[in-house]
């Protein structure tokens, strides 16, 4: 707490300061600055004395309510397009006071509920009774998943030529990498000659994936077989 002393005399100067605390502490100078190490109410006691030793003295009640504390929570980052709902955890003892309230479902709560379309910094406010407050914010970061794109669904006849051109995203994995030429690449070729379900996995440069499925159906070719050659009879 930062003190400050004031004395005055018709004519001659201030001599000395002295501060009793309450806590058993003392300072001399004017206004000096004291740490409470405990939360309470202090009698505070200044005593200024003149060059000709007159003096005077006021005394004052301190109240130390303790320190505020505010905690937001941690940043965070999610993947979504959008919008999402997600529950933001304050900390801290006294009335909560978040915002931008147009988001949430009450700003007064501990926790409350944000619905956001894009990234939003949330600051959180907790005060008491005797106007001290602590302030604290979280940055809920909203990054979009990719839209990852390959064929249709399609049916090839057995030992067919089929290239999985997809797009979308900045890497791929394909699942079951086992049916294609190369499971990391965006556009590989389907090499079994069954039909499966494959599930191509796309991430962006944020991190964030998305997903799209091939059905591919696998016909067996017709065979044909002819009769023999013959030579008949006009008719």
């Amino acid at each position: 707490i930062q003190f400050n002393g004031y004395g005055f005399t018709n004519t001659y100067p201030v001599a000395s300061w002295l501060w009793d605390f309450g806590d058993g502490f003392t300072a001399n100078t004017q206004n000096p600055v004291h740490n409470y190490n405990a939360l309470g109410n202090y009698t505070v006691k200044l005593i200024v004395t003149d060059i000709n030793g007159c003096r005077d003295s006021i005394v004052s009640v301190i109240n130390t309510v303790g320190v505020m504390f505010a905690d937001a929570g941690t940043d965070t980052a999610i993947c979504s397009r959008g919008p999402i709902s997600i529950v933001l955890n304050g900390n801290g003892t006294g009335n909560y006071s978040w915002s931008p309230a147009a988001v949430l479902n009450n700003n007064t709560l501990q926790n409350p509920i944000a619905t956001i379309n894009s990234t939003t910094k949330f600051y959180l406010t907790v005060s008491n009774g005797t106007g001290c407050s602590a302030i604290d914010s979280v940055t809920v970061t909203l990054n979009q998943n990719p839209v990852v794109q390959t064929l249709a669904d399609t049916a090839i006849c057995k030992n067919d030529e089929l290239v999985l051109t997809t797009a979308g995203a900045l890497n791929y994995n394909w699942s079951p990498g086992i049916y294609v030429s190369d499971s990391t690449i965006a556009s590989p070729q389907y090499i079994d000659t069954g039909s499966h379900t494959l599930i191509v996995t796309g991430t962006g440069s944020n991190g964030c994936t998305a997903k799209d499925t091939i059905n591919i159906s696998v016909n067996n070719r017709v065979t044909f077989i002819a009769p023999e050659s013959k030579t008949i009879c006009r008719g």
